[in-house]
């Protein structure tokens, strides 16, 4: 069997009021990386302003993050573009 990968939109989602990660969510996301399973992002937000609550709620994105609506895969590990997919 392949990798299970389980991605969360940020804003509304996996981000609070505050725009931080709720600790349940963090133990859930290191729970699932135990596992051996990947988690990444999936957001409006460019790659960047993503790094931010992620960085800061302790976690790590497993897997390249989908940023801009889908247009950009970025890897958060190396802070570097995976693949883009810009509009023709």
């Amino acid at each position: 069997m392949g990798k299970i990968l389980f991605a969360s939109d940020m804003d509304g989602t996996l981000l609070n009021e505050k725009g931080r990660v709720a600790a349940h969510h963090v133990d859930t996301i290191n729970a699932l990386a135990e596992q051996g399973l990947c988690f990444t992002v999936a957001t409006a937000r460019a790659p960047r302003s993503a790094m931010g609550p992620v960085k800061e709620s302790g976690f790590r994105v497993t897997a390249p993050a989908v940023c801009l609506n889908g247009a950009l895969l970025w890897d958060m590990e190396t802070d570097r573009p995976v693949k883009s997919f810009p509009l023709s």
